[in-house]
């Protein structure tokens, strides 16, 4: 696949010289699903870099390891329900897995539905009625469909519109669609329930063409409106926060009342729920999602929490990039290399204000050390002497991946040393 909107697209795997992305095995999966609940996970988003179902048993196992968890999204393509039985031998594992959780509450399948994907639209449709049919056990059960701004405007999110039943009105113009928590939406009749339909900005990363209609700061501006600061190392335990899917999920009618005829709504949230967000990848490595890229453990040697959190603790970027919103962290790194900005709305990524502070040792080692002379240099002559300071210190050396992760790159650890 060559998904135009995709950070993950498998011919750039190809190009970096590795013929398969990473896969973890069974075992890696559970030993991180056991340190996870460690940790007191309650949300667990499975998600690409390829189709994480082709990856079943590694699912499952992370899964079943969760004993923590409340509420399940796996982004799939559907790529793989060609029929109702083969959407089943998918799906199934996973719910089940999910199930013999006690706190376990809610499972979301949430559909990349967009041109680039070049799918039958029959597989979205077969997966969002596994979900309706298992949408009354004890887990609820629920579909997404996410597709992509530049569909949306061109007219092509229409193409798999069909699917779902042949008297489906268009979308009809983007500009009118009610946005809800920063993504226009709209829903689709399926059975006797709905499917929220999503059109998220397409990234300037990968394949990326450049954004229509809407870009990253509105997604950050929708969270701040919410009422807690945008800093993607933090979330609620049932997706509080960016990607928040609790308000559409509970239908159109429902929506459109919150909306009481202005054309966006934001769901108000509260800082005080929500706990620190992990981000673990394929080739093994466990990061705070959103920190330092240099900040990893390896998922085969991770030990316990608490000694995780002890690292963590004596890490002054990670205390700077944890504990403050990221506008603080973007506003220190844009003062010292002001061609951040620019990037950032070139890349159209919500992750890119915290992943371009970061993307450099210098870059690094100046936040941090802002961070650990506790304001020594509070003046702009002695921030710009201290950034000089640093001149030469790049990333040479640093290369651990055989191929670079879109998020947070492919920097040695400092904890691995």
């Amino acid at each position: 696949m060559s998904c135009a909107h995709c950070l993950f697209s498998a011919p750039l795997q190809k190009q970096a010289g590795a013929p398969r992305p990473d896969e973890l095995t069974p075992e890696a999966a559970a030993h991180l699903g056991a340190f996870l609940a460690q940790a007191g996970v309650r949300q667990l988003v499975i998600s690409g870099g390829g189709e994480p179902l082709e990856n079943l048993p590694a699912v499952a196992a992370l899964t079943e390891a969760l004993v923590t968890g409340e509420e399940l999204v796996v982004i799939t393509s559907g790529h793989y329900a060609q029929s109702g039985r083969a959407a089943s031998a998918h799906l199934d594992p996973v719910l089940q897995a999910f199930a013999r959780h006690p706190g376990s509450v809610r499972l979301i399948i949430r559909l990349s539905a967009d041109a680039g994907h070049r799918i039958d639209p029959a597989c979205y449709r077969r997966v969002a009625e596994w979900a309706a049919d298992h949408a009354c056990g004890r887990v609820e059960v629920r579909a997404v469909l996410r597709s992509a701004m530049s569909d949306l405007a061109r007219g092509a999110a229409g193409s798999w519109l069909s699917a779902f039943g042949p008297d489906l009105p268009p979308i009809g113009d983007p500009g009118t669609l009610p946005v809800v928590d920063g993504m226009p939406v709209t829903w689709l009749g399926s059975g006797d329930g709905e499917v929220p339909v999503i059109f998220k900005p397409d990234y300037g990363l990968g394949f990326g063409r450049p954004a229509l209609r809407q870009d990253w700061k509105h997604l950050v501006q929708a969270e701040e409106r919410a009422g807690t600061p945008f800093n993607l190392s933090w979330r609620g335990p049932r997706g509080e926060g960016h990607n928040y899917y609790g308000t559409i999920l509970r239908g159109q009618a429902h929506c459109r009342s919150l909306l009481s005829g202005s054309r966006e709504y934001v769901t108000p949230k509260q800082d005080q729920v929500k706990g620190l967000s992990l981000y673990a990848t394929a080739s093994g490595r466990l990061y705070v999602n959103a920190g330092p890229p240099d900040a990893w453990l390896g998922i085969g040697a991770l030990s316990s929490w608490d000694s995780a959190v002890a690292r963590y603790d004596r890490d002054a970027l990670m205390n700077l990039t944890v504990n403050n919103p990221t506008a603080a962290l973007y506003a220190m790194a844009r003062e010292a290399d002001p061609g951040i900005a620019a990037r950032a709305d070139t890349e159209n990524f919500v992750f890119s204000p915290a992943r371009l502070s970061m993307r450099t040792a210098r870059l690094r080692a100046y936040l941090a050390g802002l961070q650990a002379s506790a304001g020594l240099f509070s003046g702009p002559a002695e921030r710009s002497r201290a950034w000089e300071r640093l001149a030469g210190l790049d990333d040479t050396e640093q290369a651990h991946s055989r191929h670079s992760d879109p998020i947070v790159g492919n920097c040695a650890s400092v904890y691995e040393r």
